[in-house]
């Protein structure tokens, strides 16, 4: 496996002095036995930064036979407990962006059994197409443009909520001045009242990811559009 991760956001509770408790689902928790204590050391190692050979080198270093830590990387990837690096993140990204989508891998990745089979070690049947990695879906994210329409308080703080989740464009388009009515966490603020509503939702889904695009989509180039309000459903524009 390149870079073995254990899975980000995995609750890991000690039961007693051997038994250690991975995660809180009852459908995908493991019991871990340690016959030697010492051996939990190597979960810390299971970050990422390490080939699986890295790893095996730096569990050595701190004494730990090499058969057991080969049997709880076995035991761990087994149970989808540990992935590769690979499956969370898609391909290198700045550092400020990987520390803003970590709610998201972690949620991604913590699915139930099966909604990831390729991070879960799951196999899919002919009929169930494989569920995306976080990667992938992270990646598809950010290839998407979303437009939302509509003059609620509900438009500023769904952009930011996409934004923040790893759409790369969001658009909101919203006519008239925004209103202290507007306001609403994550959204506009009362401080944005007198302003374009327009701008000052996107400003908002800026808050929530700096570099996010957040300028005018043309409802002909979104991926997919968001109407809220009672306004009829937002058609394509004819080009």
């Amino acid at each position: 496996m390149s870079r073995p991760t254990l899975l980000p956001g995995l609750r890991l509770l000690w039961r007693d002095r051997h038994r250690l408790q991975a995660g809180t689902d009852p459908e995908r928790a493991l019991i871990l036995e340690f016959p030697v204590p010492a051996l939990a050391e190597v979960l810390p190692l299971l970050d990422g930064s390490r080939t699986e050979q890295g790893v095996h080198r730096a569990a050595a270093a701190l004494g730990i036979p090499p058969q057991a830590t080969a049997d709880l990387l076995t035991t761990l990837t087994d149970a989808g407990l540990v992935v590769g690096a690979h499956t969370l993140l898609p391909g290198p990204i700045p550092a400020s962006l990987r520390q803003l989508l970590a709610p998201e891998v972690a949620a991604l990745a913590l699915q139930p059994p099966g909604s990831t089979p390729e991070a879960s070690g799951s196999h899919p049947t002919p009929a169930q197409p494989p569920a995306p990695t976080p990667a992938q879906a992270l990646r598809r994210r950010a290839a998407a443009r979303v437009l939302i329409r509509g003059n609620t308080r509900l438009a500023a703080p769904l952009a930011a909520t996409l934004t923040a989740s790893g759409v790369r464009h969001v658009a909101v388009d919203a006519a008239g001045p925004a209103t202290v009515a507007d306001s609403s966490v994550g959204g506009i603020t009362p401080a944005d009242s007198g302003r374009p509503r327009a701008a000052a939702a996107a400003d908002a889904a800026l808050r929530a990811a700096p570099g996010a695009v957040v300028g005018p989509l043309p409802a002909h180039r979104a991926t997919f559009v968001v109407q809220i309000g009672p306004e009829q459903p937002a058609r394509p524009e004819r080009t």
